[in-house]
């Protein structure tokens, strides 16, 4: 396995195992700074925004220990995509001093990942694709009632509906 040095401004490949003492001083420093910033990242996650990632990577084996489910799991890539999103409207909400109402995060028969809010006769639903959000809302009452179904695809719009769930 091939190792990069970097020499006067200049990376060039080394065999595995012929680092100059520098370099090897240099990678040890670079490992250690590396452990250090993952570990920093990880201890100012919050209780909350753990519990959401984890919630979310349960999707990953949606179905597969229910009698009777069928339906595939969303695919790795709208659960990535679906972990960026609700991670970004929690740091968001949590910074605006709003509070946090925690979701039902559940997946359907399209593959989607969905986030469920209700809230004093409120509904708010998004749904993550690997293409992108859509979102759904309901208020008022039967049977008159109001709903709204469109795209969610910024986080500047999914934040002022998360306001409009608040209110």
């Amino acid at each position: 396995m091939a190792t990069t040095i970097d020499a006067k401004g200049h990376r060039v490949l080394s065999p595995s195992g012929n680092l100059t003492g520098a370099a090897s001083q240099e990678r040890e420093q670079l490992d250690q700074s590396l452990v250090a910033r993952v570990s920093a990242y990880y201890g100012t996650l919050d209780p909350t925004l753990n519990d959401l990632m984890r919630r979310v990577d349960d999707l990953y084996m949606w179905c597969a220990n229910r009698p009777g489910c069928t339906a595939p799991p969303p695919s790795p890539e709208t659960v990535e995509y679906a972990r960026e999103v609700i991670r970004d409207l929690y740091l968001e909400v949590r910074d605006s001093g709003r509070k946090w109402i925690n979701p039902l995060i559940s997946a359907n028969e399209d593959g989607e990942v969905t986030f469920e809010w209700q809230r004093q006769g409120r509904r708010l639903t998004f749904r993550v694709s690997d293409t992108g959000v859509g979102f759904s809302r309901l208020w008022g009452n039967r049977p008159n009632f109001q709903f709204e179904d469109d795209t969610a695809g910024t986080k500047h719009r999914r934040y002022n509906l998360w306001a409009w769930l608040d209110n």
